[in-house]
């Protein structure tokens, strides 16, 4: 999953109870990927609230006799997204501390001149002490 353009992300469809681990497996361009896995508990966006009305019926000394269930009825109650924004988990990223690639054709070209003098002085040494004991 990725974020919005805000750098926040949204799940729909959890169910209560339960927890996510969030592991970064890409860091944005300049940053430093997060070592760490962070722990994310989803935020209830809508409850259901049920109201239930009944009737009770006593006897002449105050018992209880009988109750009986008139209506029952339901509604959604929604959270804006600011509410949930305010119990959001809150990751900090790193600017980078990777070092740029340097160097490219010109180092090697070094390299492989001063390989090549160092081997044309090893053959240049060893004739040299062939031709003297001789």
């Amino acid at each position: 999953m990725e974020v919005d353009a805000n750098g926040k992300l949204y799940i729909v469809g959890l169910g209560k109870n339960v927890t996510l681990k969030g592991v970064e497996t890409v860091a944005p361009n300049g940053y430093n990927k997060l070592e760490t896995e962070v722990t994310l508990t989803p935020q209830v966006l809508e409850t259901e609230v049920f109201k239930a009305t009944e009737t009770r019926y006593y006897d002449k000394d105050g018992n209880l006799v009988s109750t009986q269930a008139s209506s029952t009825s339901s509604r959604s109650v929604e959270k804006n997204l600011d509410e949930l924004d305010a119990a959001g988990v809150e990751v900090v990223n790193n600017a980078g501390t990777e070092l740029p690639s340097t160097g490219g054709i010109g180092t090697t070209i070094f390299y492989v001149v001063g390989a090549m003098l160092v081997i044309g002085a090893g053959v240049v040494m060893v004739t040299r002490r062939r031709m003297s004991s001789n």
